[in-house]
Protein backbone atom coordinates (compact mmCIF):
# COMPACT_ATOMS: atom_id res chain seq x y z
CA UNK A 1 0.00 0.00 0.00
CA UNK A 2 3.04 2.10 0.86
CA UNK A 3 4.57 1.29 -2.72
CA UNK A 4 2.83 4.90 -4.34
CA UNK A 5 0.93 2.41 -6.57
CA UNK A 6 -2.95 2.88 -6.91
CA UNK A 7 -4.69 0.55 -4.03
CA UNK A 8 -6.14 -1.99 -6.33
CA UNK A 9 -8.94 -4.13 -3.96
CA UNK A 10 -12.88 -4.88 -4.32
CA UNK A 11 -13.25 -1.13 -2.27
CA UNK A 12 -13.05 0.70 -6.22
CA UNK A 13 -15.25 -0.44 -7.50
CA UNK A 14 -17.42 1.96 -6.94
CA UNK A 15 -14.95 4.32 -8.96
CA UNK A 16 -16.53 3.22 -12.29
CA UNK A 17 -19.13 5.48 -11.08
CA UNK A 18 -17.25 8.52 -12.67
CA UNK A 19 -16.37 7.39 -15.99
CA UNK A 20 -20.01 6.22 -16.67
CA UNK A 21 -21.46 9.65 -15.27
CA UNK A 22 -18.48 11.44 -17.90
CA UNK A 23 -19.62 9.40 -20.92
CA UNK A 24 -23.24 10.02 -19.76
CA UNK A 25 -22.69 13.64 -19.88
CA UNK A 26 -20.72 13.21 -23.08
CA UNK A 27 -24.02 11.93 -24.85
CA UNK A 28 -26.29 14.21 -23.24
CA UNK A 29 -24.09 17.43 -24.71
CA UNK A 30 -23.74 15.53 -27.95
CA UNK A 31 -27.81 15.43 -28.32
CA UNK A 32 -28.25 19.24 -26.73
CA UNK A 33 -25.78 20.26 -29.77
CA UNK A 34 -27.26 19.00 -32.07
CA UNK A 35 -30.55 20.07 -31.11
CA UNK A 36 -29.15 23.36 -31.49
CA UNK A 37 -27.43 22.88 -34.81
CA UNK A 38 -30.98 21.37 -35.83
CA UNK A 39 -33.18 24.45 -34.59
CA UNK A 40 -29.88 27.03 -35.76
CA UNK A 41 -29.63 28.61 -32.59
CA UNK A 42 -25.95 27.52 -32.15
CA UNK A 43 -23.40 29.78 -31.04
CA UNK A 44 -20.15 29.14 -32.32
CA UNK A 45 -18.43 31.30 -29.86
CA UNK A 46 -20.08 29.84 -27.05
CA UNK A 47 -19.59 26.82 -28.48
CA UNK A 48 -15.85 26.60 -28.62
CA UNK A 49 -15.71 28.39 -25.50
CA UNK A 50 -17.73 25.53 -23.26
CA UNK A 51 -15.61 23.06 -25.10
CA UNK A 52 -12.25 25.28 -23.90
CA UNK A 53 -13.51 25.97 -20.87
CA UNK A 54 -14.74 22.30 -20.35
CA UNK A 55 -11.49 20.94 -21.14
CA UNK A 56 -9.88 23.44 -18.40
CA UNK A 57 -12.29 22.40 -15.74
CA UNK A 58 -11.67 18.57 -16.57
CA UNK A 59 -7.66 19.06 -16.29
CA UNK A 60 -7.92 21.04 -13.08
CA UNK A 61 -10.04 18.68 -11.41
CA UNK A 62 -7.83 15.91 -12.37
CA UNK A 63 -4.69 17.62 -11.37
CA UNK A 64 -6.16 18.70 -8.04
CA UNK A 65 -8.72 16.03 -6.71
CA UNK A 66 -6.92 12.78 -9.08
CA UNK A 67 -3.35 13.40 -8.96
CA UNK A 68 -3.65 15.37 -4.79
CA UNK A 69 -6.19 14.25 -3.40
CA UNK A 70 -6.73 10.82 -4.17
CA UNK A 71 -3.56 10.02 -5.60
CA UNK A 72 -5.39 7.54 -7.90
CA UNK A 73 -3.04 7.41 -10.90
CA UNK A 74 0.48 9.38 -11.36
CA UNK A 75 1.98 10.75 -14.75
CA UNK A 76 5.44 8.84 -13.31
CA UNK A 77 6.52 6.78 -10.37
CA UNK A 78 9.75 7.14 -8.48
CA UNK A 79 9.95 10.46 -9.09
CA UNK A 80 9.35 13.90 -7.78
CA UNK A 81 6.16 14.54 -10.02
CA UNK A 82 5.99 18.50 -8.01
CA UNK A 83 7.05 19.89 -11.86
CA UNK A 84 4.47 17.33 -13.46
CA UNK A 85 1.79 18.19 -11.37
CA UNK A 86 2.47 22.42 -11.76
CA UNK A 87 2.36 22.11 -15.44
CA UNK A 88 -0.66 20.21 -16.07
CA UNK A 89 -2.56 22.47 -13.36
CA UNK A 90 -1.55 25.55 -14.99
CA UNK A 91 -2.35 24.41 -18.80
CA UNK A 92 -5.44 23.84 -17.31
CA UNK A 93 -6.18 27.07 -15.77
CA UNK A 94 -4.75 28.63 -18.68
CA UNK A 95 -7.83 26.85 -20.44
CA UNK A 96 -10.19 28.40 -17.72
CA UNK A 97 -9.07 31.61 -19.05
CA UNK A 98 -9.07 31.26 -22.43
CA UNK A 99 -12.14 29.76 -22.38
CA UNK A 100 -13.48 32.61 -19.98
CA UNK A 101 -12.27 35.20 -22.13
CA UNK A 102 -13.61 33.71 -25.88
CA UNK A 103 -16.90 33.56 -23.75
CA UNK A 104 -17.33 37.21 -22.80
CA UNK A 105 -16.88 39.08 -25.76
CA UNK A 106 -16.94 42.17 -24.82
CA UNK A 107 -19.31 42.02 -21.79
CA UNK A 108 -16.84 40.37 -19.54
CA UNK A 109 -16.29 36.46 -18.58
CA UNK A 110 -18.75 36.48 -15.52
CA UNK A 111 -22.07 37.84 -16.93
CA UNK A 112 -21.89 36.31 -20.20
CA UNK A 113 -20.82 33.16 -19.27
CA UNK A 114 -23.59 32.89 -16.13
CA UNK A 115 -25.98 33.72 -18.54
CA UNK A 116 -25.69 30.36 -20.12
CA UNK A 117 -25.30 27.77 -16.94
Amino acid sequence: MGDGYPVRNASYVPGAAGPTAELLALVAGFFLFADLRRRRALSPAHAWSGLILGLGASQVFDGLVDHEVLRVHQIRYGVDVTPYDWAWNLAGVALLLVGAVRCGGGAGPVTACAAYL
